[in-house]
């Protein structure tokens, strides 16, 4: 992912109850933006040096045998004894599950959690074969004393099916336990029933921090997420994005959910199917193929700060249209993927007066607060991402100024630039220039906001264009739409 400048890196904050649990195996040291996990003097780090997955007699440390190593303290072929709460390192790359470990509620790719462990991975990837056909296994299992974080780590194409009691729920992450997951991406992932992307059962803890839950689904409900009824969770600085269910297609709480400036976003039908307690500050639920939200009888939503919603549906939260205008999700910088606020969008600067307590940064770790409506004052925008302030030196303060350096992006020297592919994520090409610059689609769609300045020009040439976003042509500005054939 690429980054971006003005960052500071936070992660969530856990409830107390699951600090009160984490206390039983390990010190917990606060520090600004953050709870940081330390363990006793005696913890280990055990790195995993190879792409394979399965355990083998092959003198190398695989993430099965780094699991077995944590979870029963005793070394593994090359892994380390785990002692304690423990830290599995992973390798930089995808590592790919081809068999059913166990069958603990369903089948399983990975050995279930049954200790403490962190995997801390290095833009690293854990998934299924591609396509998903039975049987395939749920990438993760915690059982009812694992506490499991998954860091920097993407779960992928993950598949919960069968007819065990617990088989169809949860297609990347069935949680007993505590799950943590910081700074990761869990997509593509199938539930046979419910939980597409995570199912957190009676009794569990789940925090979700600065990441993103995304086209996963699930035939049920919960498509994104499910918290059953005595679960409680937490979604802080996250981002719920075109995942499918039946209900609740973003997530489905049955629980106590807490929602902290995260955005739920163009899901595939209501963004949040509440049947249980939901707190919520600074959230963004806004272009969702259905409804924003969706209530059971005697559920509540508790609302502080400013929430923004682009229905009437999520109560005590402030309805405007215009929180729908979002641009896609994609790669913003920071390590998960994100939606920018579009134009219009009354979530920027939304935090008319001021920001919250102890919100230091966005999801992308840009610092919180910025001037993004260029009123010199400094406000928090509600939802998963902070728009940077003027950063091109337009005089305007908006999404442009948040979109990755990208070369092909530049504009001024009257060339055309050739696009291969269907979508064009950053579509800012003739942006506060004076030339005449021209973009060629081989196939498909601008699928992100356009804004041509005066004095700017834009030639789109395609055999089909849709725009599927807003787009603004200043006064003096250009924009022209032809025809295209090789």
């Amino acid at each position: 992912m690429r980054s971006l400048a003005a960052s500071a890196v936070t992660g969530g904050i856990p409830s107390a109850q699951l600090l009160s649990r984490v206390a039983r195996s390990a010190p917990v040291l606060a520090l600004a933006g953050g709870i940081v996990f330390t363990s006793s003097a005696h913890a280990a780090q055990i790195l995993v040096d190879t792409n394979q997955v399965a355990a083998a007699a092959d003198g190398q440390c695989s993430l099965v045998e780094a699991i077995n190593a944590a979870n029963l303290d005793a070394a593994q072929d090359a892994c380390r004894a785990g002692a304690g709460a423990d830290t599995i390192v992973l390798p930089t790359g995808t590592m790919v599950i081809s068999a059913v470990h166990n069958t603990v509620d369903g089948m399983n790719g990975l050995p279930s959690v049954t200790s403490n462990i962190t995997i801390r991975g290095s833009n690293s990837t854990i998934r299924n074969l591609t396509p998903v056909e039975d049987p395939q296994p749920r990438l993760l299992h915690v059982d009812t004393d694992g506490i499991l974080a998954v860091e920097n780590t993407a779960l992928v194409a993950g598949h919960a099916s069968g007819a065990a009691p617990g088989a169809n729920l949860g297609g990347a992450v069935l949680n007993r336990g505590s799950l943590i997951l910081r700074n990761s991406t869990v997509r593509n992932n199938f539930a046979n029933l419910a939980g597409g992307g995570v199912y957190s059962l009676s009794g569990s803890l789940l925090t979700i921090a600065n990441s993103t839950i995304s086209s996963n689904t699930a035939t049920n409900t919960g498509g994104g997420i499910e918290v059953a009824s005595g679960a409680s969770a937490s979604l802080t600085n996250t981002t719920v994005s075109g995942n499918d269910a039946s209900e609740g297609d973003g997530v489905r709480n049955a629980g106590t959910l807490n929602i902290s400036f995260s955005t739920i976003a163009q899901n595939l039908g209501v963004g949040l199917s509440n049947a249980g307690d939901v707190s919520a500050t600074g959230a963004l639920i806004a272009g969702n193929d259905g409804a924003a939200c969706s209530q059971g009888v005697g559920s509540m939503i508790d609302t502080s700060f400013v929430n923004f919603a682009d229905d009437s549906t999520c109560s005590g939260f402030e309805n405007n249209l215009f929180a729908s205008n979002l641009l896609s999700l994609a790669d913003n910088g920071g390590g998960t993927e994100t939606h920018l606020l579009g134009p219009f969008n009354p979530a920027v600067d939304g935090g008319s007066f001021g920001c919250y307590d102890g919100v230091g940064a966005d999801q992308r770790g840009i610092v919180r607060a910025q001037d993004a409506d260029n009123d010199s004052t400094l406000d928090c925008d509600v939802g998963a991402v902070e728009l940077l302030a003027d950063q091109d030196a337009d005089g305007l303060a908006d999404y442009l100024d948040n979109l990755p350096d990208d070369p092909s992006n530049d504009c001024g020297d009257g060339t055309t630039v050739a696009i291969s592919r269907g979508a064009v994520s950053y579509s800012t090409f003739a942006n506060q220039c004076a030339a005449v610059d021209s973009v060629v689609l081989g196939f498909g769609e601008i699928d992100n906001a356009i804004e041509i300045l005066s004095g700017a020009s834009l030639s789109v040439h395609s055999s089909t264009v849709e725009l599927n976003h807003f787009f603004r042509v200043e006064q003096g500005g250009i924009f022209r739409v032809s025809p295209y054939s090789r």
